[in-house]
């Protein structure tokens, strides 16, 4: 039996620990990023969660009527793997995935994938949290809105977190933002006798695995048709330098990080949400009920509605930070005590009053970093 979604927990979990331990046969160690390396090519050397600049990607040549990006370093290394694999493999690979490796997927767009799973986020708080036992009611001004929202990340911030830093390194997105990994087919990951049958016990399979790793990329164990560049190897760094990039600077120059963002971000986030709900709900209706089946309108209040030089006199950068602390506690409890959390809020919001901001997203970040480069 194979894993697939179709199965009982129970017997899923035991196929999956089966393909973990005998599913992948090939003489060259692949990457895991279901267990070992999960946030392979998402965290930089010093522990920052990263996301590409995008005038470091190239469209990859591709068939397809697709436009495929990653690093422009991965690029040249993959065009020359192609060309060489195909030259040299001997097998009869005729209307496989390995007759010519044509890549079906490449870079994903994060900051577009956020923003749509913001919107749900969005959906989802004012569309349920906001109806229940009538919490719109105390909607009124925009500081209600903030007060409401956080109440909600209080209770379901772990598990749906809107900051880009927990959003990215979560399991809600496709290591394929990293921008250093290329798929040959859209296979789902979650059949292991398609891994096996159509990939692994393909003649040709371990020839591609030993070609990959030559031009410094490594096959995804639990998609043997993603190639993975393998930023530590000789071959990969040699085509990083070629860029101007070494595996030292290379999240500084080709990456940004999400620390840096993340307030831009929620702030956009927030008030257009705030103005896209005022829009759809200006009012609030106050009923009094008398019976079973009846009741009579007695007061009507107008939201607030906030122009954006008001939004920006009422909410400097130095209020975001402190709420941004409150949003990565909220999404990372346990990590800093209550005290630890409003001691990072005074002194982050007090070097951002000075005109410090970048020193306070700093400090922010040291505070609620967990992520080793694996």
């Amino acid at each position: 039996m194979y894993g697939n979604n179709d199965l009982s927990a129970a017997e899923l979990f035991r196929q999956r620990l089966s393909y973990k331990e005998y599913g992948y046969s090939a003489p060259v160690t692949p990457f895991d990023l279901w267990y070992n390396k999960p946030l392979y090519g998402r965290v930089g050397v010093d522990g920052s969660v990263v996301y590409p600049r995008e005038n470091y990607l190239t469209r990859l040549e591709s068939n397809t009527a697709k436009n495929i990006f990653v690093l422009n370093f991965v690029a040249d290394a993959f065009s020359d793997f192609r060309k060489n694999y195909i030259f040299m493999q001997p097998y009869d690979v005729a209307g496989t995935v390995f007759e010519s490796l044509v890549p079906v997927k490449g870079y994903y767009n994060p900051i577009l994938r956020w923003k749509s799973y913001a919107g749900n986020i969005y959906d989802t708080f004012v569309g349920e949290y906001l109806e229940v036992a009538n919490r719109k009611n105390k909607i009124i001004s925009f500081g209600d809105y903030l007060t409401a929202f956080d109440k909600y990340m209080e209770e379901f911030g772990s598990i749906t977190p809107i900051t880009l830093t927990n959003y990215l390194t979560s399991t809600l997105i496709s290591p394929l933002i990293s921008g250093i990994m290329i798929e040959l087919s859209s296979t789902s990951h979650a059949e292991d006798m398609t891994k096996e049958l159509f990939f692994m016990e393909q003649n040709c399979f371990e020839c591609y695995t030993s070609v990959a790793q030559k031009f410094g990329f490594k096959i995804d164990k639990n998609a043997p048709w993603r190639l993975i560049a393998d930023l530590n190897s000789p071959a990969m760094q040699g085509y990083m330098e070629k860029s101007g990039v070494s595996f030292l600077n290379l999240y500084d120059i080709s990456y940004t990080k999400t620390h840096e963002t993340d307030i831009s971000y929620i702030k956009e986030f927030l008030y257009e949400s705030y103005r896209t709900y005022v829009e759809s709900n200006p009012d609030i209706f106050i009923y009094e009920y008398y019976g079973k089946c009846h009741r009579t309108l007695t007061k009507t209040i107008t939201r607030e509605v906030l122009f954006e030089d008001k939004f920006l006199d009422q909410y400097p950068d130095s209020f975001w930070v402190g709420y941004y602390v409150k949003m990565l506690a909220n999404e990372q409890p346990g990590v800093l005590t209550s005290k630890e959390v409003n001691d990072l809020i005074f002194q982050s919001v007090t070097l951002a009053k000075n005109e410090e901001l970048n020193e306070a997203k700093s400090m922010v970040y040291s505070a609620f970093n967990k992520f080793v480069l694996t």
